[in-house]
């Protein structure tokens, strides 16, 4: 939510699965990955940086603009530890949603 707060517009090119933020530079939020389940955060031409571990997937991103007048995002994300024994004990689930508003537009 940081990079939200900080930024100084919403991108248009912005989609539920992929944030677009506008700064100095273009700072994105998406799935990346050869499965599209890593949370990925890439700031101008820089190389995509993985925000979460190999020991885990992203099976739900969705970015909701959810407000105008005082930008705002809704993120709702929904991390799997990856259990490839399927081992019962090892099962593990996060629903997370979090809103943001940009301080500066």
């Amino acid at each position: 939510t940081y990079e939200i707060k900080k930024a100084k517009s919403i991108s248009s090119s912005s989609t539920a699965t992929c944030l677009c933020l506008e700064n100095d530079f273009t700072t994105e939020f998406y799935l990346c990955g050869t499965t599209s389940n890593i949370l990925c955060q890439k700031k101008g031409l820089e190389d995509p940086i993985f925000l979460t571990s190999d020991k885990v997937e992203v099976n739900n991103l969705e970015f909701t603009q959810i407000a105008t007048t005082t930008p705002s995002i809704q993120i709702n994300l929904k991390i799997d530890y990856k259990n490839p024994a399927d081992r019962s004990e090892y099962r593990a689930s996060v629903n997370a949603t979090s809103t943001a508003s940009l301080r500066s537009y």
